[in-house]
This record gives structure tokens, C-alpha cells and sequence, in this order.
């Protein structure tokens, strides 16, 4: 699927193109598996458990839309966007209170203590 599309999109629309095929592709192959495993796992509730990662990425994208305009293309503004992306995905997935980040957060926590406990 993806190199099908990349034949027909690259040639119009160059890099555009590429990504443009890219998430076609994985989204057809998401939509699949979603499909076939449709008795087996629930959808509404894989959306819902997604959801927080969704509002992060738009706003992520917003933000990024902003300080892109402002800087011209270079390594430098390349490593600013890249980070920026990470700092507010990040801090809105905590934000958000996701599950997932506040379990994870909280092993890794007692894993430090237990480890600072036993160097002591």
C-alpha cells in the first residue's frame, strides 16, 4: 500500500507526498487489525483510552505551527521544534492525568527509592 502511494504522491507532491502515504498506509493497517480483532477487543474503548494522546498531539501541533513561522529552516530550529514537540506532548499527556504516565511514573519512582534505599 505505502510504496503504491508513495509512486503516485511523490512525484506531485514530493516529502508531502511521502508522509502523505505513510499515514495512509499505517492508518489502513490500523483500521484492519481494528477490524478483525473487532469481537475480540472493544473500539469505543481503545478511542476513549486514546484520547488524551490525541488532544496532546493537536496541541503539540498548534504550538509547533506557531514557533515554526518564527525560526528559518536549519539543524538548529530543527533540534528546537524536536524538542518543544517532546517538552509539551509530555507535560500534556501529565497534564491530561493519563493513566498510563501516572502508573508508569509512579514504578519508576518506588524502583529509585528502593534503589536509594538500599544504597544508604
Amino acid at each position: 500500500m505505502n510504496l503504491c502511494l508513495n509512486l503516485i504522491l511523490i512525484p506531485k507532491f514530493k516529502s508531502y507526498g511521502a508522509s502523505i502515504a505513510s499515514v495512509a498506509a499505517e492508518s489502513i493497517i490500523a483500521i484492519s487489525q481494528l477490524y478483525i480483532l473487532r469481537k475480540e477487543l472493544s473500539i469505543k474503548k481503545i478511542i476513549y483510552s486514546g484520547k488524551n494522546y490525541f488532544i496532546s498531539g493537536i496541541i503539540m501541533l498548534i504550538i509547533l505551527s506557531v514557533i515554526n513561522k518564527y525560526f528559518e529552516p536549519s539543524i538548529t530550529h530543527t533540534l528546537i521544534m524536536i524538542i518543544s514537540g517532546m517538552i509539551v506532548y509530555f507535560l500534556m499527556v501529565a497534564i491530561l492525568r493519563d493513566e498510563l504516565l501516572i502508573e508508569n511514573a509512579s514504578k519508576i519512582l518506588q524502583k529509585l527509592r528502593r534503589n536509594n534505599n538500599a544504597s544508604s
